[in-house]
C-alpha cells in the first residue's frame, strides 16, 4: 500500500492521492470477488475485463489468515512465501512506476 501512496502522491495533490490510495486498498479487499463477478457474467468481454482488472489491482485478500489464526491452524510455508514474493513483486512496480512519474516532473 505505501508504494501505491506514493506512486499517487508524485502525480495528485495530498487529498486525491490518500482517496486513491484508500480507495485502491478498499477495492484490492475485494479483488476475489472482482474475479467471480465477472466469472459469474455471461459476457465475454466483462469476464475478460474482470480477470484483467484482477491481475492488475492489489490482491490484499490473500493476506487474510485471520480464520486460521484463529481456529489455530498452521499457516503453510508456501503462503508466506509466495505473499512475500508478491509484495516484493508489486512493491518494486509501484516503485518504479512513481521513479518514472517523479523523474519527469517539473520541478521549477
Amino acid at each position: 500500500l505505501t508504494g501505491i501512496a506514493l506512486a499517487f502522491s508524485c502525480f495528485a495533490t495530498p487529498v486525491v492521492a490518500t482517496l486513491g490510495s484508500l480507495g485502491l486498498y478498499v477495492v484490492g479487499i475485494f479483488s476475489d470477488d472482482i474475479r467471480t463477478f465477472g466469472a459469474l457474467a455471461h459476457d465475454p468481454l466483462l469476464q475478460h475485463l474482470t480477470t484483467f482488472l484482477y491481475y492488475v489491482l492489489p490482491n490484499f485478500g490473500q493476506y487474510n489468515v485471520i480464520s486460521a489464526v484463529a481456529h489455530e491452524r498452521q499457516i503453510p510455508g508456501a503462503l508466506v512465501a509466495g505473499n512475500l514474493a508478491y509484495t516484493a513483486l508489486y512493491v518494486t512496480i509501484t516503485l518504479i512506476a512513481a521513479a518514472a512519474i517523479f523523474s519527469n516532473r517539473d520541478m521549477k
